[in-house]
């Protein structure tokens, strides 16, 4: 039976089989790179603040590193998620850890809500924790400010969190 087949027609039969190879890899590459949605994790967001990178993520409950989830797990609510802000001087890629930092966590369109975020014991230096309340599935602005120790000013970095699930 193979020996009917002509030149073409077997060259055209490689090609759309190559071609298929190529489209699955792709799928297989974008699906492990895509982050999921039930996971309950986002994906880092990063701000330059002058001489600071201020990196947020925030998880829902169960989630997030060992700190994160040691810091949820006394909440009863599956509202509260946690805030995870990493402060590095930039100059030096040192992480900075004598400073107050607090978050203003607000659904969109509406005010705010005032969180200190705190250094967890025996955590790693320049990451700091909240657990705040996200009700709902809607679009929250997180502003998070920096002071640093024997700063004359405060530094805001500002960032968006979609609450998905």
């Amino acid at each position: 039976m193979h020996r009917f087949k002509t030149p073409k027609l077997a060259r055209h039969t490689q090609t759309r089989h190559a071609g298929n190879k190529g489209w699955a890899g792709a799928l297989l590459v974008a699906v492990l790179l895509m982050p999921s949605l039930s996971s309950g994790a986002d994906l880092t967001q990063r701000r330059v603040v002058g001489d600071l990178e201020i990196a947020l993520s925030v998880s829902s409950p169960g989630h997030g590193s060992d700190q994160a989830r040691a810091l949820a797990s006394s909440s009863s609510t599956n509202e509260l998620h946690t805030l995870t802000v990493t402060i590095v001087d930039r100059g030096t890629r040192s992480p900075v850890t004598q400073a107050r930092v607090t978050a203003n966590v607000a659904e969109e369109t509406y005010v705010g809500a005032d969180y200190a975020l705190i250094h967890a014991a025996g955590g790693e230096p320049g990451i700091y924790f909240a657990e705040v309340p996200m009700p709902g599935r809607a679009t929250y602005r997180i502003l998070v400010q920096v002071r640093m120790a024997g700063a004359p000013r405060t530094r805001e970095a500002q960032f968006q969190y979609r609450h998905h699930h």
